[in-house]
């Protein structure tokens, strides 16, 4: 990812640093860079700074990656649960930044609660969890791979419920992996979920 960004920075220099060279311009020069046999993608087998890659690991061969299996594997298994006990699906995308895994989720509950309820729940009892209430400035602040690196703190917010229907919510978290396994926060969470089902 450095070496790709060290590549359109230099590449491109003259223009980046010319304030009055035509955007359009520079942004079809960065494509061209990107776009070169020479662009280092070694590591990655496609573009991924100034991009998106859309799938990570081996194809299951049914639409899925196996990156996109971990989740509820790897959750079930850390609970002691048979599998597909918890149901959990999604989409991995690698994304352009140095240490964070993301997730945006949708969730939907059993009973329509009020957000704040939501709210409390998820943040009852979670030392680890940063929760940034959904505001713009504050997600742009705290909500993001540079707030969280280096911290053990799970940043939790956009929490909002969604248009689709009254029990469904949508929240953002980012947290450094380097620092937290990819499942750690997961088995946690599950664990406080199965904990709050069973003392409902």
């Amino acid at each position: 990812l450095l070496r790709q960004m060290q590549c359109i920075s230099h590449e491109n220099a003259t223009q980046i640093n010319n304030e009055d060279y035509p955007i359009l311009d520079l942004i079809a020069s960065v494509d061209a860079t990107i776009k070169n046999p020479s662009y280092p993608i070694n590591e990655f087998a496609a573009p991924l700074a100034g991009s998106v890659i859309p799938w990570i690991d081996a194809d299951n061969g049914d639409g899925s990656s196996k990156e996109e299996l971990k989740a509820e594997r790897e959750a079930n298994k850390i609970l002691g649960l048979a599998p597909r006990t918890i149901k959990i699906d999604g989409l991995c995308v690698r994304v352009g930044v140095i240490r964070s895994h993301s997730c945006a989720i949708t969730l939907r509950l059993k009973e329509a609660l009020h957000v704040a309820k939501v709210k409390e729940l998820i943040c009852q009892n979670n030392l680890w969890i940063d929760y940034i209430d959904n505001n713009k400035p504050d997600s742009l602040k705290y909500l993001n791979p540079v707030a969280t690196t280096n911290s053990l703190k799970i940043a939790v917010g956009r929490l909002k419920q969604s248009a689709i229907d009254d029990k469904t919510y949508h929240v953002f978290t980012v947290g450094d992996q380097l620092l937290w396994g990819a499942a750690e926060p997961l088995r946690r969470m599950l664990g406080i979920i199965i904990d709050y089902s069973a003392n409902k």
